[in-house]
């Protein structure tokens, strides 16, 4: 089975790669720009509190569960 037609739904594989409607593709990349601008956000916040303070502000832990 060629890979265009399990990306296309075609076969046993194909029911996890449905064609997404116009809203749903625009949510997907919303969700996608905004897990990733809060996941920099942390970021930035864990070098600002280990340049200024002991460690640390959030654990490596933390910010990947809140992700």
């Amino acid at each position: 089975m060629s890979v265009s037609k399990l990306i296309k739904g075609g076969g046993e594989v194909g029911i996890f790669f449905k064609q997404m409607s116009e809203s749903q593709i625009k949510n997907s990349r919303q969700g996608i720009y905004q897990g990733f601008f809060v996941y920099m956000v942390l970021l930035l916040v864990n070098l600002i509190g280990d340049s200024f303070f002991e460690g640390p502000v959030f654990s490596s832990a933390f910010v990947f569960w809140l992700e």
